[in-house]
């Protein structure tokens, strides 16, 4: 006899509280994504945090490699994507 459990995603506010939290646990005290970057975050990873923590990075670091000081819906499409061409 085996136990079954299926856990769901985090959903969009789930998912910014997550990344809130993350980065609070980093120490940074600004915010370093824009709602709409969130938002695709959250739809495209279906709220696993795993994609999420792997997207937020990804986003983070083209940000950062075009000397942006936040995240926005761009940089995120473009983390997506990376990662399912690499897929």
């Amino acid at each position: 006899m085996g136990l079954r459990f299926h856990l769901t995603g985090l959903n969009e506010a789930e998912t910014a509280a997550y990344v809130a939290h993350q980065l609070q646990h980093a120490g940074v005290t600004q915010a370093l994504f824009t709602p709409s970057a969130l938002k695709v975050l959250a739809v495209q990873s279906r709220g696993l945090p795993r994609v999420i923590n792997h997207w937020a990075t990804g986003a983070l670091l083209d940000a950062e490699s075009q000397h942006l000081r936040i995240v926005d819906e761009p940089q995120m499409q473009r983390a997506v994507g990376d990662w399912r061409d690499d897929g």
